[in-house]
């Protein structure tokens, strides 16, 4: 029974609190309500003052031949998927986002036309700093890469205050992606080629120069196919099987090396462009409105939670005052009742020395 009484009026003194703390914050409504569209009104002045931001995007197909046992790695869990075929389009992320494209991006002047007025600006000028760290920060901040696990396109944009801009800064990455992929990508089968070019100069200079003392020595031994001398014979067949050698080994070379261009251009990956870079018509940001609602949204529970904060710190410091003020009276009561007991005592006991002493 006394369980259920302390629950109810444990209930009653919750409800009371409830409405003590919404009595409170209706008290202090108009505070609420100038906080909440002070803040709507700050951030209403940053985001007009904000230029509207332009996308132009682009998006690139899966190009490259994975292993199969990369593949299978995967489904069996052996592989957390780091390993990608070197000719692979998995990694035009990593190269678009590499220094080398960022600094040629960087360098370039564009063209472009706004609101019907030639410009031609760079991206130094565009981000007003000369500072190469804080320029390639900034064109990392308007540039996104994304790829799709599962189809594995590859989805480019740029986003700037000019739309014309925005284009033109996405279509210099993707010719850059395409030079680098012609004319800068190391490919085995251009190491190849590399190495057997080579190999085909080494042995054209020997035999050229093989060719060159057979020639001497039969210019110097004009009869030496009718001689009988066998040193004569014996060098001059010697030098013959050192050209015939190398000119069998150079056109094997030649073979080879061609062999090795062709595998070159299959293992080259193709930049394949599903969508081109596109110029935008519609603003991508900022989201005025929207942001507007949540800085005042934010504003308003922000200053309901420091209001009723407050208010429950008051409350426990009151509560707390309460109860030891309660414990303080209980005490100098019962000290002032103790004196007078004692009191009593000292009084009875003088009367009966004095009632004594009469006697």
């Amino acid at each position: 029974m006394s369980n259920n009484t302390g629950l109810t009026r444990q209930n009653r003194e919750n409800e009371v609190l409830l409405i003590d703390m919404a009595r409170y914050l209706l008290n202090r409504k108009k505070l609420i309500i100038f906080i909440t569209f002070a803040a709507m009104l700050l951030v209403s002045v940053k985001v007009l003052l904000e230029p509207n931001q332009y996308s132009s995007s682009a998006s690139l197909l899966p190009t490259g031949n994975s292993s199969n046992v990369n593949e299978l790695g995967k489904l069996a869990g052996f592989i957390n998927g780091n390993i990608s075929d070197e000719n692979s389009s998995e990694l035009y992320p990593v190269i678009l986002s590499s220094r080398l494209i960022q600094e040629a991006i960087l360098t370039k002047r564009y063209e472009f036309t706004n609101q019907g007025r030639s410009m031609v600006l760079s991206l130094p000028e565009y981000f007003e700093t000369d500072n190469p760290d804080q320029q390639r920060q900034s064109l990392s901040s308007i540039t996104k890469i994304k790829t799709d696990q599962n189809t594995g396109c590859i989805y480019l944009a740029v986003e700037t205050e000019y739309p014309g801009l925005s284009q033109a800064v996405l279509s210099a990455y993707l010719f850059e992606l395409e030079n680098y992929n012609l004319f800068k990508r190391n490919s085995q089968g251009k190491r190849n080629a590399v190495y057997l070019a080579n190999q085909i100069r080494e042995i054209k200079d020997e035999l050229t120069a093989s060719e060159n003392r057979l020639e001497s020595y039969r210019l110097a031994n004009q009869n030496w196919s009718n001689s009988t001398d066998p040193t004569i014979l014996k060098e001059a067949r010697r030098l013959g099987r050192e050209v015939e050698f190398l000119s069998h080994r150079y056109l094997n070379l030649i073979d080879q090396h061609e062999i090795a261009r062709q595998e070159t251009q299959n293992d080259l990956p193709i930049v394949a462009v599903l969508d081109q870079s596109s110029l935008p018509t519609v603003k991508s940001g900022p989201f005025r409105t929207i942001t507007v609602l949540l800085f005042g949204t934010a504003a308003f529970f922000i200053t309901v939670f420091v209001l009723l904060a407050k208010a429950v710190y008051h409350y426990k410091t009151e509560v707390e005052n309460n109860i030891y003020y309660k414990s303080l009276s209980d005490d100098i009561n019962k000290t002032v009742s103790d004196t007078k007991q004692i009191f009593r005592i000292i009084k009875k006991s003088t009367k009966k020395e004095l009632t004594a002493t009469d006697a």
